[in-house]
């Protein structure tokens, strides 16, 4: 249950300050996360550091009240499934930062899924 707890938290924290920092300097943040992907899309990174925040706050309901777990489940969802997609690049050789993916998305999704 701690590390579950701990996970949550964690994932939570990060999903929160990437997702802040997209949607508050959308262009210092691609610009150093996500310039080898293709052009600025000032709307799609919005919408991303959106469901980022959102994310965020899903865990955390279950962070603070372990009830909340269904609210959890829809949280890690949509970070593993964003983690699913990078994962999908991997294996078509299209990843851009494989490693990185890998330690800072996929794995941290998939153990919010299994914690929540």
């Amino acid at each position: 249950m701690v590390l579950k707890r701990l996970i949550l938290g964690l994932n939570g924290t990060f999903a929160l300050v990437n997702g802040s920092f997209m949607l508050v300097a959308s262009e210092v943040w691609f610009a150093s996360v996500a310039a080898s992907t293709g052009p600025f899309n000032l709307h799609l990174v919005k919408d991303v550091g959106a469901a980022f925040v959102i994310s965020s706050l899903a865990l955390f309901a279950c962070l603070w009240r372990p009830a909340f777990w269904p609210a959890a489940l829809v949280g890690a969802a949509f970070l593993s499934a964003h983690g699913l997609i990078h994962l999908a690049n991997m294996i078509e050789g299209h990843a851009h930062h494989p490693v990185r993916d890998l330690f800072v998305l996929i794995i941290p999704a998939l153990l919010s899924l299994w914690a929540a």
